[in-house]
């Protein structure tokens, strides 16, 4: 189920050279989320849970915040009149109605059933170890059958607002990379794509900043790896 969509780079002979950054850190607001998710957002009816997340309820839509894993998870029914449109259209009908307030959302992949947005800076697109910068929609068909079924995921925290550094990092070429995999034993059949993204790292001890770290990553098997991880030979911990 290859796109030509999705962003690739071909595989290059020589090393890159790209820029770290920090940015600001932005946390969105629930009420961003509501209105742009439920078809009638002023029927969603909110409560605190005891854990602190809170959610909305309207009909077959529930929208849940949890404060502490920073998620956001929207459930409901797809709206009748998009019944007939194709994966992308249901799904960026609801990640446009966001506009610009959660970053420069871009549709980056799919699998199975799921949409994958990222934020991209720079041109390239953000992992995190916490789906941070990131959203997937799946589409698919409930229990009954009769109603199509939405599900999104996402993170209440964004990033707008650049600091550049003057510090660069200087990556690989993917042909050390392809070395580097057979040379602990992966199947380099199984390699699919290569792409630089940057990679979203909480600054400890400042509430408001993310440092992002350019980085190769790696589809294999349908999975996405950071290529430092895989030349490892590690396959425990996929890049989300």
């Amino acid at each position: 189920d290859e796109n030509p969509l999705v962003p690739r780079l071909l595989r290059t002979k020589d090393r890159v050279r790209l820029k770290k950054y920090s940015y600001i850190l932005t946390t969105q607001s629930y009420s961003l989320f509501r209105n742009a998710f439920f078809q009638n957002p002023d029927q969603a009816k909110g409560e605190e849970e005891a854990s602190g997340a809170r959610s909305f309820v309207s009909g077959h839509e529930e929208l849940m915040m949890d404060e502490q894993k920073r998620q956001v998870t929207f459930e409901g029914e797809l709206p009748e009149d998009l019944s007939k449109e194709s994966m992308y259209s249901q799904s960026f009908n609801y990640v446009s109605r966001l506009g610009t307030a959660v970053g420069n959302l871009r549709y980056f992949d799919h699998h199975e059933g799921q949409v994958n947005y990222r934020i991209f800076v720079e041109g390239y697109p953000i992992f995190s170890q916490s789906s941070k910068g990131k959203m997937a929609v799946k589409i698919g068909h409930g229990s009954n059958g009769a109603s199509t079924q939405i599900r999104i995921e996402t993170s209440m925290d964004t990033v707008q607002v650049p600091i550049p550094s003057d510090e660069e990092v200087e990556l690989p070429s993917t042909l050390e990379i392809e070395n580097n995999l057979a040379a602990v034993g992966l199947d380099l059949d199984k390699v699919q794509s290569f792409i630089i993204g940057y990679t979203w790292q909480d600054i400890d001890g400042v509430n408001k900043l993310v440092a992002l770290t350019p980085e190769w990553f790696v589809k294999y098997d349908n999975t996405w790896y950071p290529a430092t991880q895989l030349m490892q030979g590690n396959l425990e911990m996929e890049a989300s």
